[in-house]
């Protein structure tokens, strides 16, 4: 039994020198949204759900500890005279952290599982053994680097601990479930990961989707394992979007839903103002049912392919409406408002 970091070939030779790359939770969540990648992707990672469904809460004694529980989630406060409802909503919680993840259990399986050309995205033929994770994870935070800056300025904490596979959702009468990066759902218990998770200081606002460490590697604490396996050349499957492309096809779509004036034509066409607004309201739904998911997932790619450009197309706003997968009309008016702070910005 150990703990293994599986990796191309070529990154073998500068992760025993001390170069290591964590990735933020926030890009392995979208890369499931995006890539529809189920593997390396997760848009549950670090996400933890309180669904929150009760018909009726009653009023006095008798809903109490339902109001109680409610009110621990966060989610909402309900009066003592009860009467309120809630139908498939949800308290949601998620961590801020980055993450380097190894997989541990007996080599031979490790390798047929993390090395099995048949799975060609997610194949490796290079692999480093941890042999003493204690001496590894006090020389990153004793000497770690990261753009010039110690791993202790910019981080508030660290944990590592293995991955337990779980729902990451719960109702809340069984009390809000908080959220981790130690919790993954039971589809990706095969990965057997073991992970260090190190924690950023709010006002140190670090937003890269991945950070290279540099740290002096401790004598004996990792070795690497010679693995005798031929992986095929990869091709990237995901064509990318050039940048003017990826703007208008934002730009299209904001506007073809967006309603500003329409409510006047109707009144000048009905007099009425309650058949103009029967109408309005007839003509909006039949224009939200064109935003289907093929049009969602043509503006998420065009949102990720100017977010691969740099640091100033990526909007938290965006992310979360796309990790969250909320409603039209959300997702809209975040891309709305982030088409305006770019053209605003004129990048």
């Amino acid at each position: 039994m150990g703990i293994y970091r599986f990796m191309p070939q070529e990154y073998v030779a500068s992760f025993l020198s001390g170069q290591v790359r964590f990735g933020r939770l926030r890009y392995y969540q979208l890369l499931e949204m995006v890539e529809q990648d189920k593997w390396i992707g997760d848009k549950n990672d670090g996400i933890a759900k309180t669904l929150i469904d009760v018909a009726e809460i009653p009023a006095g004694e008798a809903g109490r500890e339902i109001r109680q529980k409610l009110e621990a989630t966060g989610f909402a406060t309900v009066s003592e005279h009860g009467g309120a409802s809630f139908s498939g909503c949800s308290a949601i919680e998620h961590v801020e952290c980055y993450v380097l993840s190894f997989s541990e259990g007996d080599f031979d399986e490790r390798v047929k599982l993390m090395c099995n050309p048949e799975k060609l995205k997610y194949a490796y033929n290079g692999c480093i053994e941890i042999l003493n994770m204690k001496d590894f994870m006090n020389s990153i935070l004793d000497s770690g680097m990261v753009n010039g800056q110690s791993v202790g300025v910019l981080f508030k904490g660290y944990a590592l601990e293995s991955v337990v596979y779980e729902p990451n959702e719960q109702n809340f009468m069984q009390g809000k479930l908080r959220a981790h990066p130690f919790r993954k759902t039971e589809d990706y218990q095969d990965q057997a990961e073991f992970r260090i998770a190190l924690f950023p200081k709010s006002d140190m606002n670090l937003h890269e989707d991945h950070i290279a460490v540099q740290f002096q590697p401790p004598d004996g604490a990792m070795q690497q394992k010679f693995l005798e396996i031929e992986i095929p050349a990869q091709e990237k499957v995901l064509q990318l979007l050039n940048k003017e492309d990826a703007l208008v096809k934002i730009a299209e779509c904001v506007k073809f839903f967006s309603f500003t004036g329409d409510f006047g034509k109707f009144l000048e066409k009905y007099p009425d103002p309650k058949e103009a607004q029967e109408q309005y309201s007839q003509h909006e739904e039949k224009k939200w049912r064109q935003f289907t998911p093929e049009i969602r997932q043509e503006l998420i790619l065009a949102y990720w392919s100017l977010r691969k450009i740099g640091e100033e197309y990526k909007d938290d706003r965006v992310d979360q409406v796309i990790i969250f997968e909320s409603s039209s009309h959300h997702f809209i008016r975040a891309f709305r408002e982030y088409l305006s702070r770019i053209q605003s910005a004129k990048i």
